[in-house]
């Protein structure tokens, strides 16, 4: 067996057992045995997997499947930060500066290329920010400076095409990211690696209003693999000055029959340093004419065109870094490289925003109570489901006081903030009251727990909402579907006592809509000629009621949670209910991993796209869930997804519920926010 990421050799169960990264991937899934065991499971030859197919083995041994991330940022920017500061804040990088994952193999190798010139202060902001960021993302990297040296004009495609002919010539690089210095993430889940298609990481920068300003745009930070990159013969070299040469690669990967991925524009926010025009950087006054001739030029001018030559290495700054002197037509100099340790600390500049878990705590714990009164005035009630309101309904069921919650339409002039749902707007069943005189502070609330696929048109009400009461993350008032909520105390029962017995079948469904056109149909379909599927629900006739759901699916190894609409944040009451609640691992298909992991245990469910293929993912599921009695290792690790279950519990809660309990956030919300744009907000 090859240890990948270690040193490209044969190794012995052994000498395996004796590496840290072996054993801490093991611990994370499942207890590992002694090497006597591994011997007689996969047979004495080391290069042999007997037990489990290559895949499985990959699964469970790799690791490095997602980084420790914790989502949103607060990003300020600290100039009194020095080189040494942050020289003394990295003391674990490798000689050399080179990095890596020590307890788990990283699924790839990563350069980052920066093209640079006179930049010193933004440097220290993007090595500052950058080094927390990257190194919880668990990849195999180093980051690239490249310097253009001299005066001339600048060349920022030039640059990069050094980069990736240096970095080649030092690593067997996987993947390049190539990034202004001026730029900083704003959301650590937004990988720095490598996809199917070209990368565009840099979504929503805040010069632009966090709005992407077209399409095809690509640039700022962006990632390609290797193949990639060689397949539109790298970047332009004929852009001098500012402008043109992202547009060109944009139509490189068009022309190749390539097309632009990116993150959600929420994860994907950067944040911008101001800075005054370049002297040698204006703007170049022949872009479009080279820009509308890339398709006779590209394969003429790119990679095979420009011409390095490097020399000895030469130390720059004794920092955590070295410097190698590079040679190309226009003379560019690679100043450093720096390679960023994912497990340092993260420093206090970086405040991370709540997480789901942290806002159930606050909202629960009756933390930061004021005692100002506020009435919140529900207009319309949700699909015509109402509360009796009688009496101080928010103290009496929720135990908050000071917040009076009203459904009379009449006291509008008297509400503090006034709740709409969204589906008997766009229905028409109900109308905004805007014809009524409304006071200057009175906040109007957008209520949705629909997917953007059934919110309707909603442009009609841009301009008048406040604040926005969805499953969004980033919603005003966050109402999840449901919450991972810590134990008082950690459970000491053994592990197997927490797993429901008499599993019986191995994936199961619960589904109301069959339609053949949804992505999670031809995911079934497939799924269903490599392993057998219970199929429950409208769809198919066999509907279970309260009393026969959750004790049906507890007899079922896996439960198949599959959206039906895929948009951010997006993850329904099946989750928690259907899945966590019965005690069958949920197999999910919707969201990015990230975005589940935003708000459950990353070791408690199973993501359909991290398998490369569904014949895969069948395979993985059949010997999770092989005989116990067989299979020691296997029965563990199946065991290992309810880990959970030792420190937290499942709740889900009503939006009325979350409405009482944010109501003492009141008075700290910003008073004057508008949504001009919900539609454009919820995607």
């Amino acid at each position: 067996m090859t240890w990948e990421g270690v040193e490209n050799r044969k190794v012995s169960w052994q000498e395996l057992w004796e590496m840290e990264a072996f054993k801490a991937s093991f611990t994370i899934r499942c207890p590992l045995p002694s090497p006597k065991i591994l011997s007689q499971w996969y047979g004495k030859d080391p290069t042999c997997s007997l037990c489990l197919p290559p895949a499985t083995l990959k699964h469970i041994l790799v690791g490095c499947k997602t980084g420790i991330t914790v989502g949103p940022l607060k990003i300020e920017f600290n100039n009194s930060e020095t080189f040494e500061d942050i020289s003394a804040q990295n003391p674990a990088l490798w000689p050399g500066g080179h990095w890596r994952p020590t307890n788990c193999i990283a699924q790839q190798k990563v350069a980052i290329i920066i093209p640079f010139r006179d930049r010193e202060s933004h440097l220290k902001h993007w090595l500052h920010f950058l080094h927390p960021i990257l190194r919880r993302q668990q990849l195999d990297y180093r980051v690239y400076i490249i310097n253009q040296n001299g005066d001339t004009t600048f060349n920022k495609a030039r640059l990069m095409d050094a980069g990736v002919l240096e970095a080649l010539k030092e690593y067997d690089y996987d993947c390049f990211v190539f990034h202004d210095v001026d730029i900083i993430p704003m959301d650590d889940r937004n990988t720095y690696k490598c996809f199917s298609q070209p990368r565009h990481l840099a979504v929503s920068l805040d010069k632009f209003g966090f709005r992407l300003p077209y399409k095809w745009i690509y640039g700022g930070v962006t990632a390609l693999s290797k193949e990639q990159f060689m397949k539109i013969n790298g970047f332009p070299t004929m852009y001098w000055g500012w402008g043109g040469e992202d547009d060109d690669i944009s139509h490189r990967l068009s022309f190749k029959g390539m097309s632009i991925s990116r993150p959600d524009a929420v994860i994907g926010r950067c944040k911008m340093i101001r800075h005054p025009t370049d002297e040698h950087n204006q703007h170049n006054p022949e872009r479009y004419n080279i820009l509308a001739k890339t398709n006779q030029t590209m394969d003429i001018d790119g990679i095979n065109s420009l011409r390095a030559k490097r020399t000895a290495p030469k130390t720059i700054m004794q920092l955590f870094h070295r410097g190698i002197q590079v040679t190309v037509p226009v003379s560019f100099v690679l100043l450093f490289r720096i390679l960023v340790n994912q497990w340092l600390s993260f420093k206090a500049s970086v405040e991370t925003v709540e997480s789901a878990q942290s806002f159930e705590r606050a909202v629960t714990t009756g933390a930061n109570v004021g005692t100002k009164n506020h009435t919140i005035l529900v207009w319309h009630w949700p699909f015509g489901n109402s509360f009796n309101l009688d009496g101080d309904f928010c103290k009496d069921n929720f135990g908050v006081p000071n917040c009076y919650m009203v459904d009379d339409q009449s006291r509008l002039s008297e509400a503090d903030v006034v709740i709409f749902h969204n589906r008997e707007l766009i229905q028409g069943q109900q109308r905004l009251p805007v014809s009524l005189k409304r006071p200057v502070k009175q906040r109007w609330v957008w209520l949705t727990m629909e997917s953007p696929a059934n919110n309707g048109n909603v442009k009609p009400f841009a301009g008048y909402f406040n604040w926005t009461m969805t499953y969004h993350q980033d919603a005003d008032i966050y109402s999840p579907y449901g919450f991972m909520v810590s134990k008082d105390s950690e459970t000491e029962e053994p592990l197997e006592s927490l797993i429901p017995k008499d599993k019986t079948n191995l994936v199961c469904w619960v589904v109301s809509k069959f339609s053949p056109n949804l992505k999670r149909t031809a995911i079934y379909e497939k799924l269903k000629t490599v392993i057998p599927i219970e199929v429950y629900g409208r769809a198919v006739n066999k509907i279970l009621d309260d009393n026969t759901l959750l004790p049906t699916i507890s007899r079922c190894f896996f439960y198949l949670f599959f959206e039906n609409s895929v948009f951010r944040d997006y993850i329904t009451e099946k989750l928690w209910r259907n899945a966590y609640m019965s005690g069958a691992v949920p197999v999910v298909f919707g969201p990015s991993r990230e975005e589940y992991e935003a708000v459950a245990q990353k070791d408690s469910f199973i993501h359909v796209n991290d398998f490369n293929s569904i014949e895969e993912l069948g395979e993985f599921l059949k010997t999770l869930a092989a005989d116990r009695e067989r299979s020691y290792l296997l029965t563990y690790c199946y065991a290992s997804y309810f880990n959970w279950r030792r420190k937290y519990t499942v709740e889900i809660k009503h939006w009325v519920e979350l409405t009482c309990k944010f109501c003492p956030k009141i008075s700290s919300m910003p008073p004057l926010k508008v949504y001009e744009d919900i539609a454009v907000w919820q995607k």
